[in-house]
């Protein structure tokens, strides 16, 4: 094959992936016009990554610790850069710089399926029916809406990577290995390691299939051959991230998800709490929301018009249409399990009953994959509501106690429903196209075959629109449609509107929320029929195959593209940038707290929800934020002291100001006990063990005494003659950067030296250093740095090395090299190959 023809070959791709780009464009076409989403997860980020911003822009690099944030932690999960990861480069580039957000997100996961379909082989037309049903499958589009970015960008990754591991064990060593080592690359780029160990699980179960099928066929062999290549590429593609995965290894043994020392805390395993994992759990009777978007409800903070029973409750009552009609916005309609969501997991009632409908006339073994999966994952989602199997799962299999929110992998299960259904029009247009016929007439095969196809179409069709219409006229009468919130949300209503008021209104919304199951139930029946009667009219040969697939497109679109558009991604969620960044405008308490110069202190923003709100952290050094992954130690110091309001605790962790509303404004209020960067300590108190340094908190003298872990009793050993604490010894900070800390000091004799900065060692990066000479430092108070100086004037310096980040990346560089080299021979080997074939 001549390099024209190998163009000519590839047109039909790049018009999709243009017209990808259109229909992305499209959707998002506020963004075209200079607005933004206010996404609530975009919003925190902006928070608690400005310090690192901020240093990047001042040095040219970016610092690997950041303070601004509960009192101090690396910037790994928060916001670095990893230059020698190259696959990441082209990871950057399609989902944040290649289109404007977020429409860049839409056409990841356009094209990340678009992919699995065409290295598996399927026909172009079905791919795109694919790639349109996985992109604006609904949890797709409300993790947009969200904010949720790095998840996105998992989820747009993971079908290239499930594509390029199967097309491995199909046979395909080379080129399956080099995509399957690339996309994996691709796939921890986006450092979301829970999507990405929701599809290992995944890709093991296919292995397991995988040999299955390899036993019966006799081909263990090219089994194994397969299996080690992609043992070896997924060496490369774990090391061409060395730096992000062992930071990450490093620091999660530290945070709520390692083991706590704490007896109280029965978490000597590591691991999250079960209660706190399962917190989101889908309800069993919630996955019908496969079917019927709103048959819990939808949003937790969803909207109604005016002809809802609530609005026409209010303005019977004599409250104005337009205060009604902006009351009615903002409601509690979901009622299911979870504490509160942003939408269903709606995968299409056109995609449902295809999936379903696949499940009978494929007869490609993969199937029995993509059904276990699928299953799998919905129990797996259901969490403490099918307690029975997910304790024990969470309890013993590997890794999966490191994970919380396990509704998540809703987002993965709509890959394999998605992929099932279009392997079913696969089968329906094979077996069409190729009409077993004898002299102009269809044979007697030929009519069985078609058969075949009639009857399931008509008993799935029959069922599930048959459930949808009952569901149409009698649902209201099924279900009690109270949620779990409802009792605190009615103390709100009769607080506002009085006690029979507010009764009355509580029991209107029910009436809406039965309303709404009713209203798409009517709706998925529509989409089933009219899919139904499609299929029939092909099958049929009253259709032809164009028309057949165009006119599913359509249907895909009105029921996906159109339903997204007005509940879940809006043009009215839109905002002017100006808008948007007026979240960050400052406060009268933050202009009074950035008058001081001091260049290190912390702030406790009680404004806020202190310990889910990283805003604080734009202007200062908070000791609150949000993140998933703080420290375990500091998590317990706000569970045990903090949230006691232990001023002491406040005192030794600098807190110097306090924001607080005050008559419809914010304030900040100077604290004068704050004990600054550094002091020296009078004593110090040996205690055996955590749960006594915890409770010593409680009646500590902080300025005087720090509690000592006795496992660091050996380096108090260096304080000859004990300490000889003198008033006149000082030790200030003399020079501040996020990961580098410089003090001097001046003290008569050995002291015990107490900084208000958070522990992290271990050997896993920080280093103090007195005069340029490495010295040892170690924990006192629970969670602060403590160092034993000599007589005299010196320098104290304290500087982050992680070892894991700058070894790191010179492993991850060379990993990164060999998968590419892989990937460029696989694709001239590949060229040449279709040249020869020429």
């Amino acid at each position: 094959m001549h390099f024209s023809a190998l163009f000519q070959r590839s047109l039909p791709h790049l018009g999709v992936i243009i017209g990808f780009i259109i229909l992305s464009l499209l959707y998002c076409y506020p963004a075209l016009t200079g607005k933004t989403l206010q996404q609530t997860d975009m919003i925190q980020a902006k928070g608690s990554t400005q310090e690192i911003k901020a240093h990047k822009e001042k040095t040219g690099t970016y610092p690997l610790w950041t303070n601004s944030m509960f009192g101090g932690m690396p910037s790994y999960q928060i916001y670095l850069d990893y230059p020698s990861s190259l696959v990441s480069y082209v990871g950057r580039f399609i989902g944040y710089q290649m289109l404007p957000a977020p429409a860049s997100l839409i056409f990841v996961y356009l094209l990340g399926f678009y992919w699995l379909m065409m290295v598996l082989g399927f026909d172009i037309g079905l791919s795109v029916l694919g790639a349109v049903a996985f992109g604006f499958a609904s949890y797709n589009i409300i993790s947009i809406e969200a904010g949720h970015i790095s998840k996105v960008l998992a989820l747009g990754f993971a079908p290239p990577f499930l594509a390029s591991v199967v097309l491995t064990y199909r046979g395909k060593y080379l080129l399956g290995g080099a995509l399957s080592g690339i996309t994996a690359s691709l796939q921890l780029y986006t450092n979301h390691i829970q999507i990405t160990y929701y599809a290992l699980i995944a890709l093991g179960l296919y292995a397991v299939f995988a040999l299955f099928w390899a036993i019966r066929q006799q081909t263990l062999k090219k089994y194994l051959t397969a299996t080690l290549v992609l043992a070896l590429v997924g060496i490369f593609a774990l090391g061409s991230h060395t730096s992000r995965l062992w930071t990450t290894y490093e620091f999660s043994s530290q945070t709520i998800r390692g083991k706590s020392e704490l007896t109280t805390n029965d978490q000597s395993k590591g691991g999250l709490d079960r209660d706190y994992a399962f917190q989101w759990s889908y309800g069993i009777g919630e996955t019908f929301t496969f079917l019927i978007p709103n048959f819990y409800g939808g949003s937790s903070n969803g909207s109604l018009g005016k002809k809802s029973e609530t609005f026409k409750l209010l303005t019977s009552k004599g409250v104005p249409a337009e205060n009604a009609a902006e009351f009615t916005q903002q409601l509690p309609l979901y009622w299911g399990d979870q504490p509160f969501t942003g939408g269903p997991a709606y995968v299409g009632a056109i995609v449902f009953f295809l999936f379903l409908y696949s499940l009978v006339i494929v007869k490609d073994p993969i199937k029995w994959w993509l059904l276990t999966v699928t299953l799998l994952f919905t129990g797996l989602a259901w969490g403490k509501n099918f307690g029975a199997f997910n304790n024990l799962v969470f309890d013993y299999f590997p890794l999966y106690n490191k994970f919380r929110a396990v509704t998540m992998i809703l987002s993965v299960v709509q890959i394999f429903i998605v992929w099932m259904m279009v392997l079913g029009l696969q089968t329906l247009l094979h077996q069409l196209n190729n009409p077993t016929q004898s002299a102009g007439k269809e044979t007697n095969s030929a009519v069985a075959d078609k058969q075949n196809l009639l009857t399931p179409l008509y008993i799935v069709a029959g069922t599930l629109a048959g459930f949808c219409l009952v569901l149409a006229g009698l649902g209201g009468s099924f279900f009690s449609f109270t949620g779990g919130g409802d009792a605190n949300f009615l103390k709100q209503l009769q607080q506002m509107a009085g006690p029979d008021f507010g009764k009355e209104i509580m029991a209107a919304i029910r009436l809406d929320r039965a309303s709404m199951l009713q209203g798409d139930a009517f709706r998925s029946f529509v989409f089933i029929a009219l899919t139904a009667v499609l299929i029939w009219a092909f099958i049929t040969q009253k259709i032809q195959v164009t028309v057949f697939t165009t006119v599913l497109l359509l249907l895909l679109a009105a029921d996906m593209i159109y339903l997204d558009a007005s509940r879940y991604l809006r043009p009215e969620d839109y905002v002017a940038k100006s808008q948007a960044e007026a979240r960050f405008e400052k406060t009268p308490a933050d202009e009074q707290i950035l008058k001081d110069k001091d260049p290190h202190y912390r702030v406790f923003n009680l404004a806020v929800n202190p310990f889910n709100d990283a805003t604080t952290s734009y202007y200062h050094k908070s000791i609150g934020g949000y993140h998933g992954a703080k420290f375990r130690r500091f998590q317990e110091l706000i569970d045990n002291q903090i949230r006691k309001n232990n001023r002491v605790v406040f005192d030794m962790l600098n807190v110097k100001y306090f924001i607080v509303p005050q008559q419809q404004q914010l304030v900040a209020q100077k604290n004068p006990t704050a004990l600054g960067n550094a002091w020296f300590v009078e004593n110090y108190q040996i205690v055996k063990n955590a749960d006594e340094e915890m409770k010593g908190l409680d009646s500590l003298r902080p300025a005087q005494t720090a509690l000592v872990d006795k496992r660091f009793e050996p380096e108090l050993a260096q304080i000859k003659g004990g300490i000889q604490f003198d008033k006149e010894n000082k030790i200030i900070l003399t020079s501040y950067s996020p990961d580098v800390l410089k003090y001097s000091y001046k003290a008569k004799a050995d002291q015990l030296a107490v900084f208000s900065e958070i522990y992290y060692n271990h050997g896993l990066g920080w280093n103090a250093y007195v005069d340029g000479k490495k010295v040892p430092h170690f924990r006192v108070n629970y969670v602060l740095r403590a160092v034993v100086v000599h007589a005299g004037e010196h320098t104290l310096e304290f500087r982050f090395e992680p070892i894991s980040y700058t070894i790191g990346e010179k492993l991850s560089l060379f990993c990164s090299l060999l998968l590419l080299a892989m990937g460029a021979l696989a694709i001239v080997l590949q060229i040449r190959n279709q040249t020869d074939g020429q």
